[in-house]
């Protein structure tokens, strides 16, 4: 009998041994839904609008100069400008330019080593505050021996307003509660 209950228990223990092995090795080989990680790349960039007396490059004036947030993506942005003199048929010409006096509101930009920031990041799809001064323009010269024009062109950057170490890194600024400013 002792024999017969031993037997028993080896052969109960062994089919237990066999069906947890079995559940372990269906477990380990068990196909699971494929998860997918989903996410949008930053994309940072804007667009200059200018408002000019001729609608042109070839103006006179400019009276007006904002820039828009194209990207996906809150950002900050910077303008420079780019004097150069060109001949009556829109050709650069080699003669000396200097800056146009360029009276910008100090409230919502600031002035560092020639280039303009927006103190405020803007948001996906809206524009820079003014960057002149309410009812001032930029004007721009003509050499009336040469017919030579002035051009002033406007670059912007942008830059992603997030995070803060990217902006002051690159930028050279500083930055308060969200607003940049001249690095200190």
């Amino acid at each position: 009998m002792k024999r017969r209950n031993l037997i028993r228990t080896v052969i109960v223990l062994s089919v237990v041994l066999v069906l947890l092995c079995g559940t372990a090795v269906a477990l380990m080989f068990r196909q699971t839904s494929l998860l997918t990680n989903e996410f949008e790349t930053a994309i940072v960039d804007c667009r200059v609008h200018e408002k000019t007396d001729t609608g042109s490059v070839m103006a006179g004036a400019k009276s007006s100069i904002t820039v828009e947030n194209t990207g996906n993506i809150p950002a900050y942005i910077r303008v420079r400008f780019v004097s150069y003199w060109v001949d009556t048929e829109g050709h650069a010409v080699g003669k000396a330019s200097e800056m146009p006096v360029i009276s910008y509101d100090e409230t919502t930009w600031f002035e560092q080593n020639g280039i303009y920031y927006c103190k405020t990041p803007v948001a996906v799809g809206a524009l820079t505050p003014e960057l002149l001064q309410a009812g001032k323009t930029i004007v721009l010269r003509v050499d009336t021996e040469t017919g030579y024009r002035q051009v002033l062109e406007v670059f912007a950057d942008a830059i992603q307003s997030e995070p803060h170490k990217a902006v002051t890194g690159s930028w050279g600024v500083g930055i308060s509660d969200d607003n940049i400013a001249p690095k200190s």
